[in-house]
């Protein structure tokens, strides 16, 4: 009867408690549909109790996290700073955080109630505390705050620790005169050993003090083995920090041409090492991309080789800045091997799979890193074509890649990707973007020749689309191509030409009038044709065609002028008549042009070319060369030795994963990153040896490499019949059982004696504990008077604030 009798009270309690959830939601429900009014959130915040109370401060805290402006309750609010409640109070703080610096004045009431909670039985008050502390935004209590953050400094937990590794940032804010103590009490966190305390404590120096980067000496291999245990944001700035310090601080790495091939390979891991230099390798060549050499011998320094490795697994996190930035670290302290061996290229392909605004970032990243490490991203190929739904800016970033990955691996699916999007887009910038493209692989030093003619054949044959955006920028790249080699593209001119008695668009006529023009010295009977067929239906034609007729008629008299005057070259008999004809037919029917411009030029080309004296300058002004513009993607990204000479910033100079970077140009307070210290001016490695303590435990990596390192050795020594350090040989029966006799009379001999040795630890222990009983009741005298005078100092301070 009991047993149920008690089943049923459960059963009634059970309900009851399903009745109130379910009721508090739907009160909840309610209330997102329904907000209360000010004032009835004003009565909740000032009843009497503590439900009320809380009621109300939900109420806020939802405004709150809605977008809404809730200051009007912040002196009700800070009534109920001191609740009893701990769910009141910490919404109460949570408040705070977000309107301390909309009303200093009043926040400064709570300061002594703040103080109080600094020491809560509860580490999440303790922790909230000391945040809304540093968040109240008046300089006169940046020394109390100092005060409160030497206190949290101290405590048990580390999420007190932390929260104070963050609030030396804010009080630093207040107040930069309070440095030095607040730089001391920095050192200390670094030295924690809690990874959520130094990963704070690195945010803070890095906005404080950035380049102090001495501090991280005694600290820099803890780092390397927790900083998987940051959270992304520590590790984000963990990662800057360490690119910096390696630079300055450590060793760059060299690359040897590969000894001959009698040294043997124990013998180069020694030498790698750093334990034997009596190996001699080759001559020292360049980090440079250029020199890359698969066969070359890298040799990295023991710091940065752990660096690399802790690093290794933060490329599959899932925010894409963290990843970024290992790249970056790889990108600026290895060398090209060891970006392929720690195979970087992957993971940052993989971010072309997020959001717009992140692909936009890594893309430009990528851009860059494709100038000197484009080979591991070959292989990625397919991440960078192009989707319908891509914005421009991202089309064009991945038709930049495109073109910097182009060789003869992969010259056929590019070409045919990017002929692609020329005829299928709708979009006139992705058309320019991808014919720009097609010519920059056909004059890239990768192409054959062969490729590079196929492509200008179809280029050629794109001149008869009737898509406008088409025949112009197909015409555009087929003039920059000439123009970089005119003495092998005549055909290519005498085929365009032809296409001038077919309807084309203005445009493309005026291009090929254009390019004929300029040859007019190299070919002169086919500019004379040209010019004759032109001349035909000159009233006809469009302004930018006859401006353009009228150029090529003063270029080819002049160059027929030049003719007789040599006599090496001189006119043929069939031109003497022909040619003045044509230009005096063409000057006459431009000076009566409808165009102001074609009738300004006409006379000028006339005055120049009547007179003998003028003739020169004439020669000088329509037959100079023209200058090739740039055309290279390498060159306009990274600039020539001349313009790099300048103060130009070229977008390949400018750091990786930097906001200067995505908008093409440096931004204010930009840094670059810094180079490598001489080998001569190094500081000595035995600064960055850690101090051993007793009760220091191994980090989770070191134990899984070691892990790693004890299971690979043992099946190795498996796979040569070796297990427990005894080789496995055929044995009879007798001589198994006797081996089994023999182990358990040594397992017996050895449980005596470790009983043994157990009785005489126990009698130390407790000889131990006696003696720390004693040196603990001292300390906690100690403590209590130094908290007597802490507390003593801050009461006076607030009573001076």
């Amino acid at each position: 009867m009991a047993d149920s009798l008690s089943k049923i009270s459960a059963m009634l309690e059970s309900a009851r408690a399903l009745t109130l959830e379910a009721a508090s939601s739907a009160s909840a429900r309610l209330m997102d549909e329904s907000p209360m009014s000010s004032k009835d959130i004003s009565l909740l915040l000032n009843g009497r109790s503590d439900r009320d109370k809380l009621s109300g401060m939900k109420q806020v805290i939802s405004m709150l996290a809605k977008g809404r402006d809730v200051s009007e309750f912040f002196a009700d609010v800070i009534k109920n700073i001191s609740s009893n409640n701990l769910e009141t109070r910490k919404l109460v703080y949570t408040y705070l955080l977000r309107y301390a610096d909309h009303e200093p004045d009043l926040a400064l009431l709570s300061i002594n109630t703040i103080q109080k909670s600094l020491g809560d039985k509860s580490p999440e008050i303790r922790a909230l505390a000391i945040r809304v502390m540093s968040g109240i935004r008046v300089p006169v209590i940046a020394q109390i705050i100092t005060l409160a953050i030497k206190q949290c400094a101290n405590d048990l937990s580390p999420m007190v620790r932390r929260a104070a590794a963050q609030s030396i940032a804010k009080c630093y804010e207040l107040d930069p005169s309070n440095v030095q103590p607040l730089l001391e009490l920095l050192q200390k966190l670094l030295n924690d050993h809690s990874p959520s305390v130094v990963g704070s404590a690195l945010i803070a120096l890095n906005k404080i003090l950035p380049d102090r980067l001495d501090l991280m000496h005694p600290v820099y291999r803890k780092v390397c083995r927790f900083i998987h245990e940051f959270d992304e944001w520590a590790q984000i700035s963990a990662l800057d920090m360490l690119t910096k310090y390696a630079r300055l601080y450590i060793a760059k790495p060299r690359r040897f041409k590969r000894p001959s091939s009698d040294a043997k390979n124990d013998q180069l891991d020694s030498f790698y090492s750093g334990s034997d230099s009596s190996v001699k390798l080759g001559e020292e060549v360049d980090l440079s991309p250029e020199n890359d050499d698969e066969t070359d011998v890298t040799v990295v320094d023991s710091d940065l080789e752990l660096l690399f490795s802790s690093v290794q697994t933060l490329l599959f996190s899932r925010n894409g800045s963290v990843v970024l930035e290992v790249a970056k670290l790889y990108y600026y302290l290895g060398s090209s091997q060891t970006f392929e061996r720690y195979k970087v290229a992957g993971p940052v392909s993989r971010l072309l799979r997020s959001d717009v605004p992140v692909q936009h970032v890594a893309l430009a990243n990528i851009r860059t890193m494709s100038l000197k490490r484009a080979k591991p991203f070959r292989q990625y190929l397919t991440h960078f074509f192009v989707f319908p739904s891509d914005p421009l800016p991202v089309a064009k970033l991945k038709i930049e890649t495109l073109t910097l990955l182009f060789d003869k691996s992969n010259m056929k699916a590019i070409t045919s990707e990017l002929q692609y999007y020329a005829l299928t887009s709708f979009d006139q910038g992705l058309i320019s973007e991808a014919m720009r493209a097609l010519g920059r692989c056909a004059s890239a030093p990768e192409c054959p020749p062969a490729q590079s003619d196929k492509i200008l054949k179809w280029l050629l044959k794109q001149v008869q689309s009737s898509n406008s955006a088409v025949v112009s920028e197909a015409l555009s790249v087929i003039r920059v191509l000439v123009q970089r080699d005119f003495q092998n593209q005549i055909p290519t001119v005498v085929r365009l030409s032809k296409s001038l008695r077919k309807p084309i668009v203005s445009s493309a006529k005026a291009s090929i009038i254009w390019l004929v023009g300029e040859l007019s010295s190299l070919a002169p009977e086919i500019s004379v044709e040209v010019l004759r067929v032109c001349t035909k239906d000159f009233a006809s034609q469009d302004e930018i065609v006859r401006y353009q007729i009228s150029l090529l008629a003063a270029k080819v008299y002049s160059c027929f002028l030049d003719r007789q005057k040599s006599e090496d070259n001189p006119p043929d008999e069939s031109s003497v008549d022909i040619i003045p004809k044509l230009y005096n037919h063409v000057m006459y029917l431009a000076r009566y042009d409808t165009s102001f411009d074609t009738r300004d030029r006409a006379r000028m080309f006339s005055s120049l070319l009547t007179s003998s004296i003028s003739n020169d300058i004439a020669t000088l002004v329509l037959q100079a060369p023209k200058p090739c513009p740039v055309f290279s993607l390498r060159e306009m990204l990274s600039g020539s030795a001349d313009e790099k000479a300048m103060t130009t910033t070229h977008p390949a100079d400018l750091m990786l994963d930097s906001t200067s970077l995505v908008v093409g140009h440096p931004l204010d307070s930009y840094k670059s990153i810094p180079p490598w210290t001489d080998r001569d001016s190094l500081v000595d490695p035995s600064v960055r040896d850690e101090e051993k303590t007793a009760s220091s435990e191994p980090a989770p990596t070191a134990i899984s490499s070691t892990s790693a390192r004890a299971s690979s050795y043992a099946q190795q020594q498996a796979d040569h019949g070796v297990v427990n350090g005894r080789k496995l040989t055929q044995q009879t029966l007798e001589e198994f059982f006797g081996d089994i006799k023999d182990e358990n009379n040594e397992s017996e001999e050895e449980k005596s004696s470790s009983e043994e040795d157990e009785d005489e630890d126990d009698e130390e222990d407790s000889e131990e504990d006696d003696d720390e009983h004693d040196n603990d009741s001292d300390e906690e005298e100690e403590e209590e008077s130094e908290s007597e005078s802490d507390t003593n100092e801050k009461s006076s301070m607030l009573k001076s604030a």
